[in-house]
């Protein structure tokens, strides 16, 4: 044999050792993601999805199995319909103007979600520890209930926040929050805020973590030993140190800047992908509006049928008297029959109506919709 032929026997033995190792290095991965909206989700889904390119195998709890489902390496545990969000327009109304109302529903909601997801049938596997996990992933929003998780497995602990973290999230993380110039997650306020601004947001913010600590937490824990009545679980408050790293869906050109940590990484527009072409209705309908297009969307939780009939004709009248075109996402397109300055769908491509060569076409509510687009 030359010395030409041992050298590539060598090199691809060095591949296929290496491909041996890549095939055993590959993790099992627990990802569990409670909250019923769209707009979370799809920014789960995008890690996941590279997860599983790369080799690693998921079982991922969902409340929205079929964006997962044809994954040869992601087990999908369905929680479909576990709870769902009936969210009026004038709770809306309620939340813009009290703050701390709409901390109060955040939190009421989410522990009815927890309650109904904890004794979902779908769960028993999980609860039975039918299967090591090297990793788990849960998301960082409303609830720590969940952190039960990876203390059960005594795995490590990775948390994804859909959106900007809250003030309770601060203290664990080592992040600084400081209410003068870092606005609350359900403050309208900018990073330059006025003296009365500040003042408010310092209230809601000092209120969040109180009710967090005081009453969120004990519901959790109620649940949890509820749920786990022979098993000695540390409180949730013994828990909550125990992430190893968070991903929040945030960018400082948008959400303005602030201090993180190490382990606090921003990865904002992460689920963003390439626009694409329309099809022929939506193309025809952006190019026929000569004077532009209003996308108006109440997103997947505010649901248009709970408008009291006098405010959907309130809009139907303001829309008629401008002369933009108006994309309409609504989950009952029969409601909007008729309207030919209106085109409306239940489901519509953000992302590839919201291309830059065609936003000079399109008005829309704020720059953050970006993070949100899917």
């Amino acid at each position: 044999m030359t010395l030409q032929h041992r050298r590539c026997h060598c090199f691809m033995l060095v591949i296929i050792l290496s491909s041996c190792l890549r095939n055993n290095s590959c993790s099992k991965i627990l990802a569990i993601f409670s909250t019923p909206a769209k707009s979370h989700q799809v920014i789960f889904d995008t890690i996941l999805v590279e997860l599983s390119e790369r080799g690693h195998d998921l079982t991922v709890v969902t409340q929205f199995p079929e964006t997962l489902e044809n994954y040869e390496r992601i087990k999908v545990i369905s929680i479909k319909g576990t709870f769902k969000y009936n969210t009026t327009i004038e709770q809306i109304y309620e939340m813009s103007a009290n703050s701390y109302r709409r901390t109060n529903l955040n939190f009421i909601d989410q522990y009815n979600l927890v309650n109904d997801i904890f004794y979902h049938e779908n769960m028993k596997p999980i609860w039975n520890m039918e299967t090591k996990y090297d990793l788990v992933l849960t998301e960082m929003f409303m609830t720590d209930a969940f952190l039960v998780i990876p203390y059960l497995y005594k795995t490590p602990h990775i948390s994804l926040a859909s959106a900007v973290l809250h003030p309770q999230h601060s203290e664990r993380l080592g992040l600084p929050d400081n209410p003068s110039y870092i606005p609350t997650f359900v403050s309208a306020a900018t990073d330059i805020m006025s003296f009365v601004e500040r003042f408010e947001n310092a209230l809601v913010s000092l209120y969040t973590k109180w009710y967090y600590e005081y009453v969120s937490h004990s519901i959790s824990n109620e649940i949890i030993q509820k749920k786990f009545p022979n098993k000695r679980i540390p409180k949730i408050q013994d828990l909550l140190n125990n992430c190893s790293l968070v991903l929040t869906n945030t960018h400082y050109t948008i959400n303005s800047a602030r201090p993180l940590p190490p382990n606090v990484v921003e990865i904002g527009g992460v689920h963003l992908k390439t626009p694409k072409k329309l099809n022929g209705d939506f193309e025809k309908f952006l190019n026929d509006s000569k004077d532009g297009v209003i996308y108006f969307s109440m997103g997947s939780i505010l649901k248009t049928s709970s408008f009291p009939p006098e405010k959907f004709q309130a809009f139907l009248k303001a829309f008629a008297k401008i002369p933009q075109r108006i994309l309409w996402k609504i989950e009952d397109e029969s409601l909007l029959r008729g309207y030919k300055n209106i085109r409306a769908a239940a489901w519509m491509p953000q992302r590839d109506i919201f291309d830059t060569s065609r936003m000079p076409k399109i008005y829309k509510e704020d720059s953050k919709i970006a993070l949100f687009l899917h």
